[in-house]
């Protein structure tokens, strides 16, 4: 994760209430020394759901190859299913 606007995943069980694991977010401003970032998180509708100061190991890069299912993401190749891998 290296620049502003990355679409980034929620590591971590609670930042906010309204947070879950998985949950997708905009990293809206990273501090200098890159240990943490300011991160939107928004409804489907667009809405703010969260706005949180989340440190590196509580979000990782949004890949877009995963498939949010549930609380967990699903590994999706063309023409395969691999696993379910949970987030920890």
């Amino acid at each position: 994760m290296t620049e502003a606007h990355e679409r980034v995943v929620l590591r971590t069980a609670k930042l906010a209430d309204e947070l879950r694991i998985g949950d997708v977010g905009i990293m809206v401003h990273i501090y200098h020394d890159r240990l943490a970032y300011e991160v939107e998180f928004t409804t489907p509708r667009g809405d703010t759901a969260g706005l949180v100061t989340a440190e590196a190991s509580q979000v990782r890069a949004f890949q877009e190859n995963f498939v949010r299912k549930s609380g967990e993401f699903a590994l999706t190749l063309p023409g395969y299913f691999v696993s379910s891998i949970f987030l920890t």
